[in-house]
Order: C-alpha cells, then structure tokens, then sequence
C-alpha cells in the first residue's frame, strides 16, 4: 500500500512490505516517508498479518503517528526571543524545544577538537548516551501499546480505542503520563499496560524499532574516522538488551565491532542508571582525553560535567526522566535537539598541509 507523495508536500507515503526472510512469523516493515522532513522513519511491527485485529490496530496506530508528526512538528517552536522569555519551566524538547538555546555549532567543534587531539598524539575520547541521545525509542513504545490495545476485551473497547489514537508526539517517558494524556487512567488498565509494556520495551526483540536520531549515524561516523575513541554507555541492560542493541547500532551504520569503538551497558536491569554510569567514568577515563559527552539525561550530563570538567558536555534537547532528581543540565552544557546541523569541517592536519608552503 502507497500513497504518493513529493519532496515539497508534507503528505506522507507509507510502503508496507514483509520481511519473509526475517523469521517466522513476518514482521511487517512499514517505512513512512515524511515528506519536506529530512527524516525516515523505519517501524517493524510485529504482527502476525495485518488481517487480525493486532496487525489492523498497528497499522492504524502507525498511520496516526506519522500524520500527527508532519501534520505538527514544532508546534511549539516560535522564535528564540519569545521561547527565551515566555518557558519558565524546562520540559522536554521533543514537546517544547528551547530554541534559543539550542548550538548545533558546536559539534563541529568537537569534531575539529577530536582531529586535533589525534594530530597532537592523543586518544580523544567521546561519550554517548543511546536512547533520546543517538535513538527516538518513541516507535518502540508505540509498537508495544498497540500489541497491548489489541488484546484488551470488549468491555475495554473505550480504553484500546485511546490507545490507539496515542502520536508519536504523545509518548511521554512515563508510560503513565503517555496514558493519562488520552484519558486512560483507570488503575487496573494502567497497571496492565505496564505490565505488557516493561517487559517488551527493555528487551532485544524490541530494540529494532528504535531510529536513530536525524544525522546521528553519519555524526558519530565522522568522529570515529577523524580518530575519535567513541564510546556507548547506556543504561540499557546486558542480561536482555545487549544483542538487540549491538544489531541496531550495526544496522543504522554506527561504528561498533572496530577499533575505536565500545559499547558499555549495564550488567543488570536492577542497578540504577545512574550509579551504573557514575561508576563507569573512571574506566572511561582511563581510555583518553576526553573530549566530550552527550546525554538527554540532566543528572548523568552533570557527573559527567563535574568529572571532566575541560570536555565538552552537550545535552540533548529531547526528553528526560521527570523522576530524576536534576530537571536541568549543568550550565556549561551545550545544546542541541540532533545532529542534522552538523556540517563536516576540515581536520586540523588537512588545514594545515593545505595552508603549509609547498617544499623548496
């Protein structure tokens, strides 16, 4: 099924094709096109056939996601002076983007950082988080709300219904707030989506759905072959994430399996994100000079911050654990919503044979 669409019409064309080859059974590969949008969007939906109620209620769900997202993407975004005087409160970016704040710029600082390290003799180390940092887990969610919609009875048609109309926009990072938003707050049904979704959402059968962030992939690419130590730490659990995440990383095009590359994640689900990466920060320093580190999470970007306070520390305007204990990252950190804006420059080794005098 495809509806036609061009470059210059926010419409959206959705291919949907299956994956025999995948396993048994097919998961079905919906890949959304979001028209003047720089993104691509690529969902898997396990779903045996879009015949069943399930395959029909993702279907809908990924249709409501896209169009939700072309049809407002930055409803929020006015200009910086308005988002500087008007947003008192930080919320996360991916619902009220601060803009004035935001300096894409800077990634090509670092990179330039990163060539001048390596030029220097040094190993220069950079520090990413994964989810809401390289990866939108968003579709990850979504995907697992409409498998649980489609097994609610009769009685709860009211409730699956809702769930079905959640955009992609309306996924919090509390599966709570993302339910309450469309009016499921009945205790039973709540408890019972949670209990379908923890399971799923921090498992490896899962982890494919995410996307990267636009620009990500080619960013940490450009960092690794300019002779950056790139680094993965995240909170994501080894026991039942690690082969899903290690496949994702591989398939978006992110450097993983070389020289040059780490993944390192938490031994198990119970230890906490943060002591799991405050205690990993030694280690890391251990490797290099590091240059820089990017989080979504105002609290880890802070340790980070304070450990190595001559590295850069950018944030990630997207979203944020309200639980948290730190609601805003440390002055010194830099921000950006991804890394669509970044624009390769010349290596600090290039510049210089190029502005050297040729030899006598």
């Amino acid at each position: 099924m495809t509806t036609p669409s061009t470059a210059s019409s926010p419409h959206v064309a959705l291919d949907v094709t299956c994956d025999e080859h995948v396993q048994s059974p097919p998961r079905w590969q919906a890949l959304a096109a979001l028209g003047t949008l720089a993104r691509v969007r690529r969902i898997r939906v396990k779903a045996s056939a879009l015949s069943t109620p399930a395959g029909i209620a993702v279907l809908a769900l990924l249709l409501g996601c896209v169009s939700a997202s072309v049809a407002a993407p930055r409803a929020e975004a006015r200009s910086p002076a308005a988002a500087s005087t008007t947003k008192s409160v930080h919320r996360p970016g991916w619902i009220a983007p601060q803009l004035a704040r935001h300096t894409p710029q800077v990634l090509a600082q670092i990179s330039e950082r990163v060539a001048s390290e390596r030029a220097a003799g040094r190993t220069p180390v950079v520090v990413f988080d994964l989810d809401h940092t390289l990866y939108d887990g968003r579709p990850r969610t979504l995907v697992i709300l409409a498998e649980f919609a489609a097994t609610l009875p009769p009685a709860q048609a009211r409730h699956a219904a809702a769930i079905r109309n959640i955009s992609l926009r309306g996924v919090a990072y509390l599966l709570k707030d993302t339910l309450a938003a469309v009016g499921v707050t009945d205790p039973q049904v709540v408890s019972a989506a949670e209990a379908y979704w923890k399971p799923r959402f921090f498992n490896d059968a899962y982890v494919d759905l995410d996307v990267p962030l636009p620009g990500a992939a080619a960013y940490v690419q450009d960092l690794w072959r300019r002779g950056a130590l790139v680094i993965y730490l995240s909170g994501r659990n080894a026991e039942a994430m690690l082969t899903g995440t290690t496949a994702s990383l591989q398939k978006w095009g992110f450097p993983l399996g070389v020289r040059g590359a780490q993944l390192i994640l938490k031994p198990t689900f119970a230890e906490s994100d943060e002591t799991f990466k405050q205690a990993s920060l030694d280690h890391i320093t251990s490797l290099g000079s590091i240059v820089a580190s990017f989080e979504n999470e105002p609290g880890n970007l802070a340790a980070m911050a304070t450990r190595w306070p001559a590295a850069t520390a950018v944030f990630l305007d997207t979203d944020f654990n309200p639980g948290g204990a730190v609601h805003t990252p440390p002055a010194s950190a830099r921000w950006v919503a991804d890394y669509a804006g970044y624009t390769a420059v010349a290596t600090v080794a290039s510049t210089a044979a190029t502005a050297a005098p040729s030899p006598k």
